[in-house]
């Protein structure tokens, strides 16, 4: 924490920044992603299985603020899959989504 009370950026990760979540999980498919923006900026998520191929890119416009984002991942197989939101830092962060 700095000195006038702010936290400094630098000490801030983009997990604690965005507060990302995705519900409901597990899920049959239909999922909201929602995540906190600290600035209007594009991130890109991803969602990939475990063996790490690419299943859906989006490129998602966020504004200042909470944003929600819906997905449909009914057409895949019942497993588990990892949500990634990356910044244009290339920092990122990942979420483990169950669909049943």
């Amino acid at each position: 924490v700095g000195p006038d009370g702010c936290r400094l950026s630098a000490n801030t990760t983009l997990s604690d920044e965005l507060q990302a979540s995705v519900f409901p999980n597990p899920s049959h498919g239909q999922l909201t992603l929602q995540y906190n923006s600290p600035e209007k900026a594009d991130y890109l998520m991803k969602v990939t299985d475990l063996a790490g191929r690419l299943i859906v890119s989006e490129t998602l416009t966020g504004v200042q603020g909470m944003n929600q984002h819906d997905l449909d991942l009914s057409s895949l197989a019942k497993g588990m899959y990892k949500l990634s939101i990356e910044n244009a830092s290339g920092e990122s962060i990942v979420i483990k989504v169950v669909i049943e």
